[in-house]
């Protein structure tokens, strides 16, 4: 079993920053890429393939997310803390227990 984890796991905190890094990067070349259109100063080479790297990888982060938001049966449940904005206590405990335990403290 993994050890207990807050709000957001390891997976889900390294995931956000490599789906933000792959934005900026999407970003950048795709803006390198626009403006080579306009201006052969901007021409770059490797460009092209850095962006269709950078959004193949961004591309299987996704399907990754939707996989195991959706679809993966231990963490199904977590489709309702998207949508509603809660989960059930027990499942919390399971998946985020210093979380759930940080709550009750806090807690008047």
């Amino acid at each position: 079993p993994a050890p207990p984890q807050d709000r957001f796991n390891a997976g889900q905190k390294l995931g956000a920053a490599l789906l933000g890094g792959t934005t900026v990067a999407l970003f950048l070349t795709g803006g390198l890429l626009w403006l080579a259109e306009r201006e052969s100063t901007f021409r770059i080479a490797g460009a092209v393939a850095a962006h269709d790297v950078v959004a193949l990888v961004a591309g299987v982060l996704v399907v990754g997310h939707v996989w195991k938001a959706a679809l993966a049966p231990g963490t199904r449940h977590s489709m309702r803390g998207m949508t509603l904005g809660w989960v059930r206590r027990s499942w919390a405990r399971e998946h985020h227990a210093k979380w759930v335990a940080r709550g009750e403290r806090e807690r008047p």
